[in-house]
């Protein structure tokens, strides 16, 4: 069986002419400028869903009735972490990349299916930070990402510039990790270090995984290991007080357009994102 679904606006009654189309261009909001600029939506559908949208009392309540993609269609929309039309508002930024390959010791090799997709190479003038979450080795399993974006310069917003998604064991993720921190400039390296520290090894090491990549690699970013103490520790940790923190910044960033977004999978993910009754997300 194959799924279909039908977006609102490919119900041919669904359009009116706007009295004045000049001014009511003018009036569009975000939302509605989205569907002009990211779906080619003529001005008469994105009237009649204008109209439309004044019988419901939410953003939300309109798109469950009438979505416009099939993730609007079934979301919990309750429970939406970040609005959609936030969300959909990043997704004209996004592109397919322009390279994709696997890293080889600090060097980018290109390879048709490799897991290392790249947006911008690295370039003289910017630097750049890598964030890691780390996932699991089956194929069922949650995926093991990391992201490059560019650090903020001169008001610039940052960007996403590459990014390598798969599934591998979780030594090979943190040395690949450092390869492809190490040809981005030396990057600042984040590695979300829940997952490795409750394992504590992996595979042939012995020894925490981490410290080890900070012999090799001196760019990783520390944290005090706890409240009081002065001793570091290599990567990030996601708890119940860091996770609010995460979250609440990353719902600032894609209302405001602070940084741009190239993948749409992310994006698809943002728009899936939501908070359970009991607080968790």
């Amino acid at each position: 069986k194959v799924p279909v679904f039908i977006p609102w606006y490919l119900i041919e009654i669904y359009r009116t002419a706007p009295p004045d189309p000049v001014a009511f261009a003018r009036s569009m909001n975000k939302y509605e400028q989205s569907l002009w600029n990211n779906f080619g939506l003529s001005l008469d559908r994105i009237y009649w869903y204008h109209r439309k949208r004044t019988e419901y009392p939410t953003d939300a309540a309109m798109r469950a009735e009438y979505p416009t993609t099939a993730v609007e269609a079934f979301a919990n929309t309750a429970d939406e972490v970040f609005p959609s039309d936030q969300v959909e508002a990043m997704r004209c930024y996004c592109a397919n990349a322009a390279e994709s390959g696997i890293m080889e010791d600090d060097t980018f090799c290109h390879h048709p299916d490799g897991p290392m997709l790249i947006w911008k190479q690295p370039q003289h003038a910017c630097e750049y930070i890598i964030g890691v979450d780390v996932g699991g080795r089956a194929a069922s399993s949650d995926y093991s990402v990391a992201v490059v974006m560019t650090v903020p310069f001169k008001g610039e917003a940052p960007e996403v510039v590459a990014q390598w998604r798969g599934h591998t064991d979780h030594d090979l993720l943190a040395w690949n990790a450092s390869q492809i921190a190490t040809y981005y400039r030396k990057a600042l390296l984040i590695v979300e270090s829940n997952t490795i520290e409750t394992e504590r090894t992996e595979g042939e090491n012995s020894g925490y995984i981490l410290d080890e990549i900070a012999d090799y690699y001196d760019n990783v970013y520390y944290r005090r290991s706890g409240e009081g103490s002065t001793a570091m520790r290599p990567g990030f940790h996601t708890n119940r007080q860091t996770k609010p923190l995460i979250v609440n910044n990353l719902v600032a960033a894609v209302r405001d357009g602070s940084y741009t977004e190239r993948d749409s999978g992310a994006v698809d993910e943002l728009q899936t994102y939501e908070r359970k009754p009991n607080g968790t997300f």
